[in-house]
């Protein structure tokens, strides 16, 4: 690669095109229709009334989840009839919400139209989160942040889309470290490989749980046993990376001592220089 970086109106600017109309690709970007997302209602502050409720059986529910009461209000976790409330909020702002049901796995909602954004993304917008943490759930992000990792967000939709790294690249590929703590199973394992390759995997490091997630290890361990399996995850050593020089030596050994592979071309002189 050319080792340029930067999103699609610097590339723009770099190549002295500013004016979409000087650029085919250009004109498709500018032509395609901006797509406007629904603000949620804010029932935050009721929904977390209601959840807080000790004779709720969401709260006990969250209880049991490793939750504390502290967490659930630092995330402002509600309740909205049978589903607990996962507020998404940027810059402070209210942009969506998910709904989880408490009584079964399967139900789980989101406010229609509403922006896809990282759950918990301002922790990784501050200036001085320069390694952050990733997860694959909600639920994940919320045991780490108990577990006093603070630069902490979750993927918006689980393992089955990855527009959010498009989305937030230009703020992803500027961190020096990215942990990424998805899942233990078959898609959360491809999930890694997938964000590492598409964000570097010189800054990204795969974190290797003895649990299925972080919040069944929050379940199964101290949060002190938790925070350092996570923070102590590091990008794979690039032992076998070398530079073209470094490989000078053995490929001139091989060209000088190679029968040839090729096709001949019936001129022995001519088969010597190309080595076939």
């Amino acid at each position: 690669t050319c080792g340029w970086k930067g999103n699609f109106n610097q590339l723009l600017e770099t190549l002295h095109l500013p004016d979409p109309t000087n650029c085919r690709i250009a004109q498709v970007y500018s032509t395609a229709a901006p797509v406007v997302y629904k603000k949620p209602v804010d029932k935050v502050t009721e929904r977390m009334e209601a959840l807080t409720n000790v004779d709720n059986p969401a709260y006990h529910y969250l209880l049991g989840r490793g939750f504390s009461r502290e967490t659930m209000q630092a995330f402002k976790l509600g309740l909205e009839g049978n589903h607990i409330a996962i507020p998404y909020f940027q810059d402070g702002v209210l942009v969506r919400s998910k709904y989880r049901p408490y009584k079964q796995k399967e139900g789980m909602t989101i406010d229609p139209g509403s922006e896809p954004i990282l759950f918990n993304v301002d922790s990784i917008m501050v200036a001085d989160a320069d390694e952050i943490t990733l997860t694959e759930g909600e639920y994940d992000c919320i045991a780490l942040s108990q577990c006093h990792i603070t630069a902490v967000a979750s993927v918006p939709n689980g393992a089955s889309d990855l527009n959010w790294v498009d989305k937030y690249y230009d703020l992803l590929s500027n961190k020096s470290l990215i942990r990424l703590c998805f899942d233990t199973d078959g898609p959360g394992h491809a999930l890694a490989l997938e964000v590492a390759t598409r964000l570097g995997p010189e800054r990204c490091a795969i974190v290797t749980m003895p649990f299925k997630d972080a919040n069944e290890c929050l379940l199964n361990m101290s949060g002190s046993e938790l925070a350092a399996i996570v923070l102590s995850s590091q990008p794979p050593a690039p032992d076998s990376l070398k530079t073209p020089y470094s490989l000078y030596a053995d490929a001139l050994k091989f060209y000088e001592q190679s029968e040839p592979i090729g096709t001949p071309t019936g001129w022995k002189s001519l088969d010597t220089l190309l080595g076939g």
